[in-house]
């Protein structure tokens, strides 16, 4: 754990809280985290001087993101995110705005995510509203979603209907997994309330940093989907996502993780 770390972790009181808090409180030490590490170019070249984790996070997002060290003028990030047009959060926590020696600006929306256990909570929403922002119109498939939706699981499903709805959700899988990472189905659709970055760091069970990832939401998409061999994974009906519920959504809504 660097300097920067502990002192977050402190300023959160992450010692002394434990279960849902402790989960909720690690999200915006990680968010903030990110936010220091990035939030101007002294800071981002103080970084680079040392070799410590910080180091490894702004090389290897500027590697991730073909971003080049003497072609930055200068660096700022925000967690002021705006909403989606429909009204609805974003997925993205933090951004980081560029300005490059060509005069051009970029912007770099990451979703910015932590988690002690393999799958990490990224969507929870009811059948109806899936569907709707995902395009899924099929009525069969959206009568089987509803049914896992009650149910809370695939309990009660027969393998003909698990089979049914794992094929007839294999024409909308990617448009699912990237609105579920993303909150669009589409990948031309660009903004800052639409990550094109994850940042994953993983912690253990009491919170110790162990590893980090840094993915483009393709990459992410791929991580989901598809085992490292390349194999599609038979799991979630073939999207690799967990379906799931959360406490106090039971039979109302659908959570997925991945």
């Amino acid at each position: 754990m660097s300097e920067l770390l502990e002192e977050l972790y402190r300023k959160y009181d992450i010692e002394y809280l434990s279960g849902g808090a402790k989960t909720d409180k690690l999200g915006d030490v990680y968010e903030e985290f990110i936010c220091r590490v990035f939030y101007d170019k002294p800071t981002v070249q103080k970084f680079l001087s040392n070799n410590g984790i910080e180091r490894n996070i702004i090389q290897s997002l500027f590697l991730k993101f073909n971003i080049e060290l003497n072609e930055l003028e200068d660096i700022s990030t925000t967690n002021i995110v705006p909403k989606r047009p429909s009204g609805g959060n974003s997925k993205t926590d933090v951004i980081l705005k560029l300005s490059l020696s060509n005069g051009n600006i970029r912007k770099i929306p990451l979703s910015i995510k932590q988690t002690s256990v393999a799958k990490v909570a990224f969507a929870e929403y009811d059948v109806h509203t899936i569907c709707s922002e995902v395009g899924i119109t099929d009525t069969r498939l959206i009568e089987l979603m509803l049914k896992h939706q009650s149910d809370a699981s695939a309990k009660y499903f027969t393998s003909d209907e698990k089979e049914e709805l794992t094929n007839l959700l294999s024409t909308y899988a990617e448009r699912l997994i990237r609105w579920i990472v993303t909150m669009t189905p589409e990948e031309s659709l660009i903004g800052d309330a639409y990550p094109i970055g994850v940042i994953k760091f993983t912690v253990s069970s009491n919170a110790e940093l162990l590893n980090y990832s840094i993915y483009n939401i393709d990459e992410y998409i791929q991580y989901i989907r598809y085992k490292p061999n390349g194999k599609q994974k038979t799991s979630g009906f073939g999207t690799g996502l967990s379906w799931t519920y959360a406490t106090g959504s039971k039979g109302r809504k659908i959570q997925f993780k991945g």
